[in-house]
């Protein structure tokens, strides 16, 4: 079936089917806020993560617990800490590699299968469903002034340019961002003021802009088929936009 997961402050990960609306199933995660959630491609698996900082997976038939990730290695073999505040943003890579990202300036590169981080991308600011990839290209919304937009690459962990993307923003504040599926452009959405942006992923040029949106959008999806885009945030709206 069609699944759709819920991540809920009151501690829950809620499963529905999209072809009926039936709810399927509830995972408790006890003293936790559940900020965000994600399949894994071939939707075997789900993530969770939230306010415990602890990055979890479950197997997605059984609902029950694979492996909860919070910590790592460094470079030398020594373990590390995971996150170090709350955690607003998880993205399968593949089925073995999971990213992280929240408020401690850390993207966590988790591998499922050891339950420890690989790699530690540093910078970004995330504050809500702020992560996306594409082949060895991670891509983050910072919630920040400036720089609002961080690439790294998966392979080395180095940063790579942003600034043509970040030039594009202005003030703005973002928090959820996507490639398209060909991978050709970047979206984003933010607030103050309220956004929504598309840009070249090359050269950064604006390929689409909703501007001065009353109040600020907190989250986006791409259509599978790259032709429309949709976005909500705190007026109770959704934005529908075609994408050319």
């Amino acid at each position: 079936y069609m699944g759709l997961l819920v991540a809920c402050a009151n501690g829950s990960v809620q499963q529905f089917d999209t072809a009926s609306g039936a709810h399927v199933h509830s995972v408790w995660e006890a003293g936790n806020e559940c900020l965000a959630v994600d399949y894994s491609p071939d939707g075997s698996l789900f993530a969770s993560a939230g306010a415990d900082r602890i990055v979890r997976v479950y197997d997605a038939a059984s609902h029950t617990l694979a492996v909860g990730m919070q910590s790592g290695f460094d470079h030398t073999g020594r373990s590390t800490a995971g996150h170090s505040n709350r955690v607003y943003s998880v993205r399968f890579v593949d089925q073995n590699v999971l990213l992280s990202a929240g408020w401690d300036r850390s993207i966590q590169v988790y591998d499922v299968r050891t339950g420890r981080s690989l790699r530690t991308l540093f910078g970004a600011h995330v504050s809500g469903d702020g992560l996306d990839y594409r082949p060895n290209t991670v891509l983050a919304a910072s919630c920040d002034i400036r720089q609002q937009v961080r690439q790294y690459d998966l392979g080395t962990g180095r940063e790579l340019p942003s600034e043509m993307f970040s030039n594009n923003v202005g003030e703005s504040y973002l928090y959820s961002c996507r490639f398209n599926p060909t991978g050709t452009a970047v979206w984003a959405v933010g607030s103050q003021p309220g956004i929504a942006i598309g840009m070249e992923s090359r050269r950064g040029a604006v390929v689409g802009r909703l501007s001065n949106v009353p109040r600020g959008l907190f989250c986006m999806d791409i259509a599978p088929d790259a032709k429309h885009l949709l976005a909500g945030g705190s007026a109770e709206l959704l934005y529908l936009l075609a994408l050319h």
